[in-house]
């Protein structure tokens, strides 16, 4: 079971973007890099499911397939060298929701079993 991408160029814009397009793909719109930037893909249990750095200078647009994974609630992180942001990915059957759960400088206690690698 996994998490597949595909990436394209686009122009830059404003924040990094993250939405459901449908019951199976999440978007991820990302400005140009200026650091290190990661994102992870992690279930309830904290499994890796899906691990991708960007290159700095680029940006990227990815559509993140979701169709093999069974319905429930899954965390998409992104970490560059200011900020970690996390979103919710709740899937069902008929739906898929992208929520901001987290954004910090730092990562708070309640938070490290979530983000951490």
């Amino acid at each position: 079971m996994g998490v597949t991408a595909g990436a394209n160029s686009i122009e830059p814009t404003e924040t990094v973007r993250v939405r459901a397009v449908d019951e199976e793909y999440v978007s991820l719109a990302s400005v140009s890099i200026e650091e290190k930037t990661k994102i992870q893909i992690k279930d309830m249990e904290g499994v890796v499911l899906y691990t991708e750095e960007f290159e700095v200078g680029n940006t990227y647009r990815k559509k993140l397939d979701m169709t093999d994974l069974p319905s429930g609630v899954y965390y998409l992180k992104v970490v560059d060298g200011k900020k970690a942001t996390v979103y919710t990915l709740e899937k069902s059957y008929e739906s898929l929701e992208v929520d901001k759960k987290f954004e910090s400088p730092t990562i708070d206690q309640e938070m490290l079993n979530i983000l951490k690698d």
